[in-house]
């Protein structure tokens, strides 16, 4: 097996010596290259054989010998469990007996928890119709195991084992943060509540960090109520010592473009996303916090860890690896926030129902009411995404338009920071944001002149025309046809319809008739077109008769030429190599590399000529001779290729001053022209 850098690969690994009756195990990688990723996890083995995930992290290929040992199994009975766990936590209180690495299974009274607390109510349906919500609201309540609510039944997995790597093992202690009298009554009652839950549980560690008061956003419907506030951790001193992970987040704009492709979506959204991975023992520790009330320990992941949001990602990637397989395509996720694409109820009832039962397989929840079904329309990480259409979300656009000019270098970011989040819907985004980009940079005072609030204004009514991509139907064929015309016309917009609808204006010849219109306009996206492979210009070009003519006049390709006629002579050393063309009677020569490749033998006083043909596009030294040496042959031909490069005049100007394109109007010496457009 060869995997190729930055590349993941679901790989089937077979167990040696197995035993029939083993159905899981708990993988363990034993690897030893840095350069490989492969997550310890519990699996199911079928016929010996169970699928994980490898990455190759470096920048060189990897290749895997048949037999290759990538790690050590364990049968899950051989796994010990801690029988002292207290049945109201979710996953228990781990102690030193106990390997992390038992798949948490909800208690009877959990299952029953979440059942009893999920309602027809808690989820919005009421855009489908009567059949189709009956059918929805069946299946989502029959899987309730998969949604949880309040903090006591949110799941716990162990499906990723979280591994930390620390540049320094110092423990780092930090004394606990004032908390004011007013609220220390309702941070007590959210420890006891998180106690509770299982999810913290007092320590005493030589670790500690801070804990932090984040306030919420305020209901705007109930203005009145109290500020409710969410615990954090201050954890930027034990980050500083905590190893990045190499594991990749997906990249944005690609994820929007794959989602786009399908005309039906469902979001779903974990419940407490990080809180759902269970920690190592000696992780826990690490993790203490202090509270003017005492210290205490994670038992999950938690916020603010610079290495949680890799964890949790490489989480979702296992399950919709493992969907996958199963049949199951077109779910996508980033973080906690999943996607499902479907092109039919049907084909999306189905998907739900696959991703439900992975969930409650690796005891997995979701926020029933964060989850949206079976939209033509959403909005997702920062777009409103519809069916091959992307468009920024309303409140961005607001938020963009409303912006008052800058005052200082802080604000200009960040105008550019929101703006430049949706750069790939903007055409010439670089060049509109110049003299804004400009202002940022080291040891340029903040000036607002004129010339940054026309570019201020313009990038507003970009955003006000809510700029959006519509993106190809890549099952149909695509045409590229390019032109080398004198003149070119286009308009800043750069749309196809910009070329079709004008016409030069000095081309006479043309009929201005509507009728010659639809004549000229309607073959070229109507038709099926052949594909062009390459133009030339006529007077670069070298005729049989030319090529006949100039051999026969010079005096070692003519010699040649006799000696071939010579039947005596043919095998001699010579001329071993060339020989006369059947039909054009043209001198050739039959290469001896491994192309084989006939050239044609060119006469001294074609040679300029040949030169200019094949450098035409003003290549480099390789790519010309490349050119040269496949069409062409005589002696000393590398040598005089490199001459006719250095001296050549346009290459010297373009690489001592390399022009701006020209601005997308009337041109009058456009070398070329690319036009792509798809056949309707």
């Amino acid at each position: 097996m060869i995997l190729q850098p930055q590349e993941s690969s679901i790989v089937k690994l077979c167990l040696k010596d197995t035993r029939e009756n083993i159905s899981e195990i708990f993988f363990q990688p034993t690897i030893s290259s840095h350069d490989i990723e492969i997550h310890p996890a519990l699996h199911t083995v079928k016929n010996s054989c169970f699928p994980t995930v490898i990455r190759n992290l470096g920048n060189t290929t990897i290749h895997f010998n048949k037999g290759q040992v990538f790690g050590e199994a364990t049968p899950s009975f051989l796994l010990k469990t801690n029988e002292n766990a207290n049945d109201k936590n979710i996953c228990g209180s781990p102690n030193n007996n106990t390997p992390m690495c038992n798949l948490i299974t909800p208690s009877e009274d959990i299952l029953k928890k979440r059942k009893d607390e999920l309602s027809e109510t808690d989820f919005k349906l009421e855009h489908l119709t009567s059949d189709k919500k009956e059918l929805l609201l069946e299946t989502l309540l029959d899987r309730s195991a998969a949604f949880s609510k309040p903090l006591k039944t949110i799941g716990c997995t162990d499906r990723v084992i979280p591994t930390f790597n620390f540049r320094s093992h110092n423990p780092i202690k930090t004394l606990p943060f004032e908390i004011p009298h007013a609220i220390q009554g309702t941070i007590k009652e959210e420890l006891n509540e998180l106690i509770e839950a299982g999810l913290i549980h007092r320590n005493i560690s030589q670790w500690s960090s801070p804990m932090v008061l984040v306030k919420k956003k305020q209901n705007p419907t109930n203005p009145h109520k109290p500020a409710s506030y969410r615990m954090a951790l201050d954890l930027r001193l034990l980050n500083t010592i905590l190893e990045n992970s190499t594991y990749p987040l997906p990249k944005i704009p690609t994820l929007i473009k794959e989602i786009s492709k399908y005309p039906f979506f469902t979001t779903i959204d974990f419940c407490k996303a990080y809180w759902q991975i269970l920690l190592p023992e000696e992780m826990q520790d690490v993790l203490t916090f202090t509270t003017p009330f005492g210290t205490f320990a994670n038992r999950r992941l938690i916020f603010g860890l610079k290495t949680a949001a890799s964890i949790f990602q490489a989480l979702v990637d296992l399950l919709i690896d493992e969907l996958k397989l199963s049949g199951a395509t077109g779910i996508y996720a980033y973080q906690d926030d999943i996607v499902i694409g479907a092109h039919s109820f049907q084909e999306m009832h189905n998907k739900i129902r696959s991703v439900l039962d992975i969930l409650i397989k690796y005891n997995l929840t979701l926020s029933p009411e964060k989850c949206v079904f079976f939209k033509s329309t959403i909005d997702y990480l920062g777009f409103n995404i519809s069916h091959n259409k992307i468009q920024p979300i309303t409140s961005n656009i607001l938020k963009i338009t409303s912006f008052q000019p800058p005052r200082t270098v802080k604000q200009v970011r960040r105008f550019l920071g929101l703006c430049g989040f949706y750069r790939s819907l903007i055409p010439g985004f670089a060049e509109l944001t110049e003299c804004l980009t400009e202002l940022t940079r080291k040891n340029v005072p903040f000036q607002w002149t004129p010339t940054h609030q026309e570019a201020f204004k313009k990038l507003q009514d970009v955003f006000f025309t809510k700029p959006f991509v519509r993106l190809p139907d890549w099952d149909k064929p695509f045409v590229l046809n390019t032109d080398a015309s004198g003149q070119a016309i286009s308009d800043k917009e750069n749309t196809l319809a910009d070329f079709l609808s004008r016409f030069p204006v000095n081309r006479t010849e043309i009929s201005n008739t509507p009728q010659d219109e639809q004549e000229l306009i309607l073959p070229v996206v109507g038709t099926h077109c052949n594909t062009i492979n390459s133009t030339s210009d006529t007077s670069l070009e070298i005729s049989t008769s030319t090529w006949l003519k100039e051999q026969a006049d010079d005096t070692q390709t003519n010699e040649i030429i006799q000696l071939l006629k010579n039947p005596s002579l043919k095998d001699s050393n010579n001329i071993r190599g060339f020989y006369i063309d059947p039909t054009t009677h043209i001198l050739m020569f039959k290469s001896h590399r491994k192309s084989q490749a006939e050239l044609i033998v060119v006469p001294k006083s074609l040679q300029h000529k040949a030169l200019d043909i094949c450098h035409i596009s003003h290549t480099g030294l390789d790519k010309t001779y490349q050119i040269v040496s496949n069409r062409y042959y005589w002696k000393g031909v590398y040598i005089d290729t490199k001459n006719f490069v250095l001296s050549c005049e346009q290459c010297i100007k373009d690489k001592s001053f390399t022009p701006k394109h020209a601005p997308p109007h009337l041109t009058e010496y456009l070398q070329d022209r690319v036009i792509i457009y798809q056949l309707i």
